[in-house]
């Protein structure tokens, strides 16, 4: 080893091995990984039997949750799950049908939460031979039939999202949250109510190797960030088309707007499909890409909305004009308009988060006259995902889908609006000049593949990311490592002078 000083210069100096021990150390310490953080909302979806198709989502907090779900617990009532059980006592009960062992160390607290059916409700629920994941941000997922959810045993209880705990508060002062706890009617849901109220393939396995060795404790996920239902129906696909006004007549040289409304298999209306329009008479009158009719000589003529194999059609009655001659009849003897139909413009829309929209309606009467000074009163089937005022002025809140409609009287016309999240913007990546030759550092994401529905829930693997502050953090010390290496070196040629 080469001293700092000279010798006879009192205190032994540091040496280039211990400052080299030392950055280590440093480097170490700011690349150890930040604790797993509480979820605060939660994200829902459904899809079709294929695994990929979307049926409907939409994202919730745990505020949104308490203030418009029902609320489960009454945070003074303490339950518990039971946890993995060793040595003799194993060997000989390894079910513990009295549920007699390790039952204090998995007190999950007086909890309150959520019911999972609930919130599988916000997109449209589950139904028999269905069955719903519970994802954490962690990694970790478990899996449930549809009885666990909608028809659980009282052993079992209610499977509850828990966001808040008596000795926490809320989430994210309560850590472990979000969570899933059993309401048990004991409070205690055992490794025995695990064998009578799940399915074996629900079943927790302390590891994978101890295959029989039970722990209902593991089923208790924490840090819930989302819940997926793998449905039974098919991908939706355009089934029908409706086309507004079904029947019209009009003079030559008028016009009328036309509108078409594409449903699916279920009858749920389909957004933003593209019709192709054509009349089977131009000489009559034609119809352009967007619906627009142009009455051109009188006549008969059937109007077409398409896409692909489905179609509609509807026809329409071209008229002369009345010749000037002709008496017009007094307004007083003409039927007093009735307001029949109401169309809503745009009839639907994609937003962003945030985003708004103004809607417009158009009144029409029994003979598709337009009616003017009509008053609408306009109103959302989901008001969580969008609120809409008097005057059709719609803002977006959360991600989902909704219907709007204007309605005056029995008349009333809807449209549709799907809320997406904007995609977040790139971050401008910061690169650090090394002093001395570069290390490669390769990160592996902590990613995680949602399994279609017909595989078999694979073993529990966690991977903990490593974050890219720290590669940076350590070319930034390894930089000032080598600064330092050199300022030793000129020192000590100084000092040997």
């Amino acid at each position: 080893m080469i001293p700092v000083r000279g010798k006879g210069m009192g205190r032994a100096p540091l040496t280039i091995p211990m400052l080299l021990i030392l950055f280590i150390g440093i480097v170490l310490l700011l690349s150890t990984p930040p604790a797993q953080a509480a979820t605060t909302e939660v994200y829902m979806v459904k899809y079709a039997s294929d695994g990929t198709t979307v049926l409907n989502e939409t994202t919730v907090t745990y505020g949104q949750m308490e203030e418009n779900l029902p609320v489960q617990g009454d945070g003074v009532a303490h339950y518990f799950h039971q946890g993995p059980m060793f040595g003799e006592k194993f060997e000989s009960d390894p079910w513990d049908v009295n549920e007699t062992t390790n039952i204090e160390s998995r007190d999950f607290g007086a909890v309150k939460g959520t019911d999972i059916k609930d919130l599988c409700e916000l997109v449209d629920g589950m139904s028999p031979g269905e069955r719903v994941m519970i994802h954490a941000s962690d990694g970790l997922r478990k899996y449930f039939g549809y009885a666990n959810v909608y028809d659980p045993d009282p052993r079992q209880g209610q499977m509850v999202l828990t966001w808040w705990r008596a000795d926490d508060g809320y989430v994210p002062d309560y850590p472990t949250g979000m969570r899933l706890v059993f309401f048990a009617d004991d409070h205690v849901f055992g490794h025995w109510d695990m064998h009578e109220c799940l399915s074996p393939e629900y079943w927790y396995n302390y590891t994978d190797h101890d295959v029989g060795r039970p722990s209902s404790g593991g089923l208790s996920v924490k840090y819930v960030d989302e819940i997926v239902i793998y449905s039974t129906m098919d991908p939706p696909k355009l089934s029908s088309i409706e086309i507004s006004p079904v029947e019209v007549t009009l003079n030559v040289s008028g016009t009328r707007q036309f509108t078409a409304t594409g449903y699916d298999q279920y009858g749920t209306e389909i957004p933003n499909i593209i019709f192709v329009w054509a009349s089977d008479n131009e000489t009559v009158g034609k119809i352009n890409d967007s619906g627009l009719f142009t009455a051109l000589s009188a006549g008969n003529v059937t109007i077409m909305a398409e896409n692909g194999t489905v179609n509609k059609t509807v026809d329409a009655t071209v008229k002369n004009s009345v010749p000037a001659s002709t008496p017009i009849p007094s307004p007083t003897h003409l039927p007093e308009p009735v307001l029949t139909i109401i169309n809503i413009l745009p009839s639907s829309v994609t937003l962003n988060v945030s985003s708004t929209q103004q809607f417009n309606a158009i009144a029409y009467d029994q003979h598709y006259n337009e009616m003017f000074g009509v008053t609408f009163n306009w109103t959302t089937s989901n008001t969580s995902i969008g609120t809409i005022n008097n005057t059709g002025f719609f803002r977006a809140n959360v991600v989902g889908t909704t219907m709007i409609k204007a309605t005056n009287g029995n008349a009333d016309g809807t449209g549709s609006v799907r809320v997406s999240s904007p995609a977040p913007a790139e971050t401008p990546k910061v690169k650090v000049a090394p002093s001395s030759p570069p290390t490669t550092v390769t990160t592996t994401p902590n990613a995680t593949s949602i399994p279609s529905p017909s595989a078999t829930p694979a073993s529990v693997q966690t991977a903990t990311p490593v974050p890219a502050s720290s590669v940076q953090g350590f070319e930034a010390l390894f930089a000032i490592g080598g600064l330092l290496a050199i300022a030793y070196v000129i020192k000590w040629r100084k000092t040997i002078k």
